[in-house]
């Protein structure tokens, strides 16, 4: 057999060549970018971590490969869960049980669904969770409305945030609501978290809340020395509409949450709870330092609509420019200063956040920077 032959014959039966064996560290690669290839917080409310949770698809395939692949996928798919039900974690720790590895202790983001119902929660709720870095609550449902559950509040009795003079403005008493605060019906009650937060926190995200900012910042300055971040969105006309506590309170009650009068007074006296809270750096406070006044502005000179019971959210959607000339300015000047107030009576902070009347749907968020010398000292705000 001549050389051109047996080149031929040895093209055409080519040497089996064995499979090739990916070390682990490339199945980690690939179970990270299976984890993390969609975009974690991409909404600001809990439905925005529900959307943004990565489809399942392709992690399940890699873990139907072997009981390692298995377990592989899951650790990175345990790093954040949703708690629907008051039985998940249950279902959760077992779910890790029989594939043999302690699933929970992968989980660095817990996100509380509003069907998780957080105000029942006991107190050891989120033990298991021992290494937890990121917890985002959906807190709506922290009025009692005469039926109840849970530690439970009268509407009118908080006192923490008292400043000389201040008690009749309405932001102050939004952080401190006083005697004369929410003319309600006398059966509302505001509840309180029984729930232990886990001591490993760094980030908490409250959203759809009524209840004053304090009950969280108190709680958080408690139990969660390491916390960098803390977000308090509310409830309100932006989000929902039809929200059973505003339908049951007058319509200028939305003042408790927009307003630009008593800032200073309110944001000394919210700074004066958050510097106990050790090492915190942004805050996302969910508060309009818009005149009350623009509400109704908009919706009967720019909109054309008489009153607010004829709209929907439909009349937020967009931005409007009639709203952004006549407020954007001088609530802008409102923010920087009730965040120089905070950034003073609060050494760690770098970064606050106020709820933007201006921005798209009138849900975004309006960030101030903090600049500090060398030894952490106040310069100014950007």
């Amino acid at each position: 057999m001549n050389r051109r032959l047996q080149n031929q014959v040895f093209y055409n039966h080519p040497c089996e060549v064995p499979p090739m064996r990916f070390p682990p560290e490339i199945w980690y690669e690939i179970a990270f970018y299976s984890a993390y290839s969609a975009t974690r917080h991409g909404s600001g409310d809990t439905a925005g971590y529900n959307d943004n949770k990565t489809k399942p698809k392709l992690l399940w395939h890699l873990g139907s490969v072997s009981k390692f692949h298995r377990q592989l996928a899951l650790r990175y798919w345990a790093h954040t869960i949703h708690l629907l039900e008051q039985v998940d974690p249950e279902k959760l720790g077992y779910l890790g049980v029989v594939n043999g590895i302690d699933l929970m202790s992968y989980v660095r983001c817990l996100v509380c669904r509003d069907g998780y119902g957080v105000y029942r929660a006991p107190k050891n709720a989120f033990e298991g969770f021992g290494l937890i870095e990121e917890l985002v609550l959906d807190c709506h449902r922290d009025i009692n409305f005469g039926g109840g559950f849970g530690q439970q509040e009268p509407l009118p009795m908080h006192t923490a945030f008292q400043a000389a003079g201040t008690q009749n403005d309405p932001l102050v008493m939004q952080g401190n609501p006083g005697a004369n605060a929410h003319p309600q019906p006398a059966r509302m009650s505001y509840r309180r978290l029984r729930v232990n937060f886990p001591s490993t926190l760094r980030t908490l995200r409250v959203y759809d809340s009524h209840v004053p900012d304090v009950y969280f910042i108190q709680q958080v300055a408690e139990q969660c020395p390491l916390l960098q971040s803390l977000t308090l969105a509310r409830c309100t006309l932006f989000t929902r509409q039809g929200c059973e506590f505003w339908r049951r309170l007058p319509r200028s009650d939305s003042d408790a949450y927009f307003n630009d009068q008593g800032v200073s007074a309110y944001a000394i006296a919210i700074g004066r709870e958050l510097k106990h809270i050790r090492n915190l750096k942004e805050l996302q406070i969910g508060i309009y330092l818009t005149s009350h006044a623009a509400i109704d502005i908009h919706l009967q000179q720019h909109a054309g609509l008489s009153q607010t019971t004829e709209t929907n959210l439909g009349v937020w959607e967009k931005s409007c420019d009639k709203c952004v000339a006549q407020y954007q300015e001088p609530t802008v000047a409102m923010e920087i200063e009730a965040t120089e107030i905070l950034a003073k009576e609060v050494p760690t902070i770098l970064a606050v956040s106020w709820m933007s009347f201006c921005s798209e749907r009138r849900i975004g968020w309006s960030t101030h920077r903090i600049t500090r010398n060398e030894k952490g000292e106040f310069q100014g705000v950007i």
